[in-house]
């Protein structure tokens, strides 16, 4: 559509024509949208008076039973082979951890030369 030519504009804020030629103006999609999208829609179901208080809130503060979260610091972790210190990084964890990379060595013979 070139600019500046008018065209077929919709003003009816219903948009009962369900048209793919004619375009909504922005009054008529604005006015459609505020009379048709109730957000809070489903809070009409709800009664609040039964509602925890942290439904009406939203504040995590107001929960009931929260899970225990456990403190995050900067751990160790500490990687060994055979009880030898490889490397350490630093990590956000609870706890320093060490992880120990047990390796065994097999020696096979040679029985080419027999």
């Amino acid at each position: 559509m070139p600019k500046g030519k008018y065209y077929d504009l919709d003003t009816d804020n219903t948009l009962s024509d369900n048209s793919d030629i004619q375009i909504s103006s922005q009054k008529a999609t604005k006015t459609y949208i505020d009379n048709n999208y109730v957000p809070n829609s489903v809070l009409e179901e709800i009664n609040l008076e039964e509602a925890a208080t942290v439904a009406k809130t939203g504040d995590y503060n107001d929960l009931v039973n929260k899970p225990t979260i456990p403190a995050v610091n900067d751990a160790v972790l500490t990687i060994q082979q055979n009880g030898t210190t490889m490397a350490t990084f630093s990590a956000n964890a609870s706890t320093n951890t060490t992880l120990d990379m047990s390796t065994t060595i097999v020696k096979f013979r040679d029985w080419s030369d027999d």
